[in-house]
């Protein structure tokens, strides 16, 4: 017996075994229906596909990143080490004979800006302590660059006498 649903599929009616007479209504399914949708498996592969583009591509982008911030730096540690010379120059313009010069000596009398201090402080720049009595030609600012897109030379550098002359 055939019977069909509000969708217009077709039912078909069976019949249990048995003496019972109980009847089980069993839907036909369409064998021509294209499924839409992904599998799991389909998925997976996307998924893994995007994680081996992205870690290509994370490497150059950190490279790129890296020179930026080089860059970056070389730049303001320019800005700040003119600025330290300067804030130093106008204490010991024309000194010859002064005590030994420290960044704790600089920190507590007040010599340089906050800002300069913490220049003074960072890891890639080296301040050598200086006094009077020193040649004019010891280096006492050595500031380390690394190479960016801009930046050519591996170190900034500033002498005892750019510290101590008087301008001119």
């Amino acid at each position: 017996m055939q019977l069909t649903d509000r969708a217009g599929e077709s039912l078909r009616l069976r019949e249990a075994g048995g003496s019972s007479r109980s009847k089980v209504v069993v839907k036909q399914h369409n064998r021509n229906r294209l499924t839409c949708g992904l599998t799991l498996l389909e998925l997976l592969c996307v998924i893994s596909i995007i994680a081996v583009l992205a870690s290509i591509l994370i490497g150059p982008a950190d490279r790129v990143l890296q020179r930026v911030l080089a860059d970056k730096w070389s730049e303001d540690a320019g800005i700040l080490l003119a600025a330290v010379t300067e804030q130093l120059n106008q204490h010991f313009q024309g000194e010859q004979a002064f005590p030994l010069v420290t960044l704790e000596r600089i920190e507590a009398e007040g010599l340089v800006k906050p800002a300069e201090l913490r220049f003074l402080k960072d890891p890639r720049v080296t301040f050598v302590p200086f006094a009077g009595s020193d040649p004019d030609d010891k280096i006492v600012i050595l500031v380390q660059l690394k190479r960016g897109f801009f930046t050519e030379t591996n170190m900034l550098s500033h002498r005892k006498e750019a510290v101590t002359r008087v301008p001119k």
